[in-house]
């Protein structure tokens, strides 16, 4: 069956998979977070190249302008609104500037990815930490939406085959990049937050957009890619488990980040070829769709959160008890507020544009989800 533009279910359900292996990372449980901000990765890449390449398929061409607004409409007022509490608290509680300062400005000006790699690392504070991947995604939408435009309009038939292999290109050089730096202990930090290791997640996401885009599967190459799916997502939760440190993918090397954006790159395939599948049926169930909804308030929250806990309780919210689920559920209902009367109303605003339907897909056909939160 032929992929049409729609909305995705399943994607949001990954997303609260995702957010929840971070969250847990930072509460204390064995989960390695950065492997939930892989999948956020491949999923950005590939609902914003989808969603260009309807815009330049219906229009002929791609507005820069537009997307830019529409970004900044949809991560500003959740980041300005996390920026500007933790400010306050980190002012209340007399933290040194010294501390922080940093993070600040990495955060509100979308470099803390550079930061990390320079003297400034130690003033940028685990309550600014998490805006090292809002800088990798920013940075590489600098660059992606003006490249699209350049290959789609010149490379005739032959765009999106150049625009593929570009993306490709730079999934073979971010592999590279780590396989340079592994073992080098002085590499380890760029390993874990620079735009060079971490791009080819996003550029995979992208690959995948150009090559379902407007094509059509049949029966078996559904029934297999939800299959492959399945058997990735299962793959994928065993080696977010912390406490087995699965080697080679986790050890001194490159962290397996480029393994994980692989398995991540067949979930997202099967959830977009066979959106009645198992694992999008799953991962379609409303509870996952709605936490997946509020996933990008819930990264940005979370560091506050744990941070405030442990200077508050002298402990993290895993060792708390009965306390820890109390934390979780007002990290949840701060998030849920943010996105119903702060993140939405803003976005509705200030993207200038209606909001598009939500339409589930129907079993057996594969659709393209709308835009949502790269987190």
């Amino acid at each position: 069956m032929r992929r049409t533009l729609g909305y995705n279910r399943a994607l949001d359900g990954l997303r609260a998979a995702a957010v929840a292996v971070v969250i847990c990372d930072h509460a204390g449980l064995p989960a390695i977070g950065t492997y939930g901000v892989v999948v956020f990765f491949v999923i950005s890449g590939y609902l914003i190249t989808g969603l260009l390449l309807a815009e330049h398929g219906s229009t002929g061409t791609l507005s820069i302008g537009a997307f830019y607004r529409r970004r900044f409409a949809r991560l500003a007022p959740a980041l300005l609104l996390v920026v500007g509490v933790t400010l306050g608290w980190v002012l209340g509680i007399g933290l040194a500037v010294s501390n922080w300062i940093a993070g600040l400005v990495g955060a509100l000006t979308y470099t803390t990815d550079f930061i990390e790699q320079t003297a400034l690392q130690p003033h940028i504070s685990t309550y600014f930490e998490w805006s090292w991947s809002l800088a990798i995604e920013e940075q590489f939408y600098l660059v992606w939406p003006v490249l699209m435009i350049v290959l789609l309009a010149f490379g005739g038939r032959w765009g999106r085959t150049w625009l593929a292999s570009f993306a490709g290109a730079v999934v073979v050089l971010a592999w590279v990049s780590r396989a340079d730096m592994a073992g080098v202990q002085s590499a380890q930090q760029q390993i874990s937050f620079a735009f060079r290791t971490h791009m080819d997640a996003i550029a995979l996401g992208a690959i995948l957009a150009i090559v379902t885009a407007g094509r059509a599967f049949g029966r078996l190459a559904r029934h297999v890619a939800g299959t492959l799916a399945v058997v990735a997502f299962v793959t994928l939760g065993v080696l977010m488990d912390g406490s087995l440190k699965i080697l080679p993918l986790y050890s001194g090397d490159a962290r397996g980040y480029g393994q994980v954006a692989l398995l991540c790159l067949v979930i997202v395939a099967g959830l977009v070829i066979t959106p009645g599948g198992l694992l999008a049926r799953f991962l379609g169930w409303g509870p996952f769709v709605h936490l997946g909804r509020l996933s990008y308030g819930l990264y940005l929250w979370n560091m506050l959160f744990m941070n405030g806990f442990n200077q508050l309780f002298g402990h993290k919210p895993i060792d708390a008890g009965w306390a820890g689920l109390l934390w979780l559920l007002a990290l949840v209902g701060t998030a849920e507020a943010s996105y119903r009367w702060v993140e939405t109303p803003l976005r509705k605003r200030w993207a200038h544009r209606p909001e598009p339907a939500t339409q589930p897909a129907a079993s057996g056909t594969s659709v393209a989800p709308r835009l949502v939160p790269a987190r």
